[in-house]
Parts: C-alpha cells; sequence; structure tokens
C-alpha cells in the first residue's frame, strides 16, 4: 500500500495515514524498511515525489550520512538529460 503524504505551502508534509506531520527523515526511514509513499502538493495535487525524495538525499548529505557517491549523483543527473 502507498502512503500518500500531502505537502503544503509552507513545505510541511502531512502523513494521512497517521494524521500527523511528519519529517523528510521519517520519510527517509519509511523508504529504506519498503514502504512505498507518494507525495502531493496540497493545493495542486501535483506529483511532487521525486522532489521530496531528492530533499531527502540532500539533507542525508548534508549531515554526512548519505551513501551515494559525487559520480553516481553525477550519473544520475546525466540520465536524467536523455
Amino acid at each position: 500500500m502507498i502512503r500518500l503524504i500531502r505537502r503544503y505551502g509552507s513545505r510541511k508534509l502531512y502523513d494521512t495515514q497517521e494524521s500527523r506531520y511528519v519529517s523528510l527523515d521519517e520519510i527517509g526511514d519509511w523508504v529504506r524498511h519498503g514502504q512505498q509513499v507518494k507525495v502531493v502538493d496540497n493545493t495542486t495535487n501535483d506529483d511532487v515525489t521525486a522532489q521530496t525524495l531528492a530533499l531527502v538525499i540532500v539533507e542525508e548529505g548534508r549531515r554526512g550520512s548519505s551513501f551515494f557517491t559525487s559520480d553516481l549523483l553525477h550519473d544520475l543527473l546525466r540520465r536524467g538529460q536523455a
């Protein structure tokens, strides 16, 4: 089952399953444990899952806990151009 998260204009993330606000860290933990998530903008209903997961990776990198190498990130960016 996909867990639906609503993102508000204030960038707050609301988990509709548990009826509470959640952090990027929590979303990252859920994904690492196999949970599928879908993040939608509350105003437009646009799917912003990819952007949100990218933010999870950025935040982990800031803390020095990301396992993504620079080479891998370069490769991902290059593939995104196709």
